[in-house]
């Protein structure tokens, strides 16, 4: 049953709604389960196990092409299980191979009182110095803890392992006219 006041419907849910029989929808077949299903023999209701499926909470692409590193593109995707207990991030920002590109992967835990979250990631910079160009390969993990103390307050801590490789390539580029 539904009433008109102004502009906004207000919506009643009556007998009829419980029963599964929904005003207005095409098909108004009665939904209902089963007592079998539901119930258990002493009148307790079933408990189900919980079975994790993940859904994309977010995800994004974009390509390029840079005269010098050539074909580009930009990657990432969220997702975490329905009941918000996992997370899982991954980004990937390809440059032309494997080696010079970046990538990052992170798993948050948030159902507990201290929330736990991991990445490992690898970053690649490059540096134009005097010598030639300079690559630095960023290898690493961190591990991150949260404490809520308050509403708007926590307590944080946070360790983190990075491992940088240098390699500096010689060019040799064409004098100025």
């Amino acid at each position: 049953m539904e009433a008109t006041t102004g502009r906004t419907k207000i919506f009643v849910f009556d007998e009829k709604f419980r029963r599964g029989i929904i005003h207005g929808a095409k098909d108004t077949a009665e939904v209902s389960l089963s007592a079998a299903k539901r119930l258990e023999p002493d009148g307790s209701y079933r408990i189900n196990r919980y079975g994790r499926k993940f859904t994309i909470d977010y995800g994004g692409a974009s390509g390029g092409y840079d005269p010098f590193f050539g074909l580009s593109g930009y990657t990432q995707l969220v997702i975490s299980d329905l009941a918000g207990n996992q997370q899982i991030g991954i980004g990937i920002n390809l440059i032309s191979n494997v080696q010079n590109s970046d990538f990052f992967l992170g798993w948050n835990y948030p159902p507990y009182r201290i929330d736990v979250s991991i990445q490992l990631f690898q970053m690649v910079n490059f540096f134009q110095t005097q010598w030639g160009l300079e690559r630095f390969r960023h290898l690493g993990a961190q591990a991150a803890f949260a404490y809520p103390l308050s509403r708007f307050k926590r307590l944080e801590a946070g360790f983190n392992f990075t491992q940088i490789r240098e390699r500096i390539s010689i060019l040799t580029f064409p004098p100025m006219l």
